[in-house]
């Protein structure tokens, strides 16, 4: 019984180390499901890639995925400090409850659906910028479509958009990379690194229950 709760004990410790606020060495390292489109940033027409990015933490060998959440600014493919901590409603930059309500309700009814082709994935991640920086219509506001966007990726986060109040909101696993500098970050899982640490702890349990058992 004390090695059931010394493995469970780590488990709780490791899923905790993973949701803490710490600094990571974070760094774009290429597109993942994206579209190279326009879309019209503070009244600029910008031809810029929508949609899923690979990023490396500094000393993990494999790429995860994530959304950016901040068109603003510019991506870098250099190592750059950021704050990584989950994300809770005052990340977003206008803090609302209901804005916050919206992203789990995206994630928690799109997510998985968004990385199935480069169109869905960008559509997701251009009703994301509504939601986190707009008004939610893709023809006003700082964020907005011009007459040369990707018409599926349109379609798709119109889609998405009108979907919203019916929607109910889950409670997904997000994770926010922070830097004043470079684009933000969403992820929804820690990185593969510490996720497999995770995994080896439950696994650790499985094996401490078989021996129970026998």
């Amino acid at each position: 019984m004390n090695y059931l709760k010394s493995v469970a004990a780590m488990i709780v410790l490791l899923a905790a180390t993973s949701a803490q606020a710490d600094i990571v060495q974070l760094k774009y390292s290429g597109t993942g499901s994206v579209l190279d489109t326009h879309v019209s940033i503070n009244g600029a027409d910008k031809r810029i890639y929508v949609g899923s990015y690979k990023l490396n933490v500094e000393g993990q060998a494999n790429s995860f995925a994530a959304y950016c959440v901040d068109p603003f600014q510019f991506s870098s493919n250099v190592f750059q400090a950021y704050d990584r901590a989950p994300l809770v409603a005052v990340s977003l930059p206008v803090v609302s409850e209901e804005r916050f309500s919206n992203v789990n309700k995206l994630y928690s009814n799109a997510y998985a659906g968004s990385l199935t082709s480069n169109t869905k994935a960008a559509g997701f991640n251009l009703a994301l910028w509504e939601i986190w920086h707009d008004n939610g219509n893709l023809t006003t506001g700082d964020i907005k479509t011009v007459g040369n966007s990707d018409a599926g990726m349109i379609n798709e986060a119109n889609s998405l958009l009108g979907n919203l109040a019916q929607w109910n909101a889950g409670s997904p696993s997000l994770i926010y990379y922070a830097n004043a500098t470079y684009q933000n970050y969403i992820a929804v899982v820690p990185e593969p690194e510490s996720y497999a640490l995770l995994l080896a702890g439950l696994a650790l349990l499985g094996v401490a229950r078989r021996k129970r058992a026998a």
